[in-house]
């Protein structure tokens, strides 16, 4: 599927006009990620923006003794996003889980782009409060539920995830080990 038709499927509810939304396609250039490359590393400035076409990528945080965090996983359709203002640093990692294509645009060309065509705020701001309501709620059910809890929302949310990204991924997304996923997985079958 080409960039153009890619956003015209997303845009084509909020854009009216296919000549805007063609010039917004420019912006972006599509980026072929192999299974672990990185695409934005925490503190990484001026963070591109994009949407993932095809594959699974997973943004996660590092402590200072590396032991990493999955905080959300892109799927197709998603933004891809570091940051959520230009010139700001990446709280996040973001790295491709299988091979991935992604549509990427620099924050510093979109912006002149923006702030003429204010209809594509509306739009982009859909998609940045997608992606900051899953981290929301990832936080909430730390808090609120346990392993077993957490991964029946998982399996409601992400059943296409289960055989198609390594389990030590989701049993660290879950904030449990691979062998405590291995027991719940057996006692609750999808």
């Amino acid at each position: 599927m080409a960039l153009k038709d890619f956003l015209y499927n997303l845009l084509k509810s909020d854009i009216k006009t296919e000549g805007k939304i063609s010039t917004f396609s420019d912006l972006f250039t599509l980026k072929i990620l192999e299974k672990d490359n990185f695409i934005i590393r925490e503190s990484d400035s001026n963070c591109p923006i994009g949407f993932l076409r095809k594959g699974v990528l997973r943004s996660f945080v590092s402590d200072y003794q590396g032991n990493e965090a999955n905080v959300r996983f892109i799927r197709s359709g998603d933004i891809v996003s570091g940051g959520f203002s230009f010139n700001s640093p990446s709280p996040v990692n973001i790295q491709a889980i299988t091979k991935a294509e992604v549509y990427f645009a620099n924050w510093q060309h979109l912006q002149p782009f923006l702030k003429d065509n204010r209809e594509f705020l509306p739009f982009l701001n859909k998609y940045l409060a997608i992606g900051s309501k899953s981290t929301t709620e990832l936080l909430a059910n730390f808090i609120r539920l346990n392993g077993e809890g957490r991964y029946k929302i998982f399996i409601k949310e992400y059943p296409e995830l289960l055989e198609s990204i390594p389990h030590y991924h989701i049993a660290n997304f879950l904030g449990i080990s691979p062998v405590q996923l291995s027991r719940i997985r057996k006692k609750q079958p999808i």
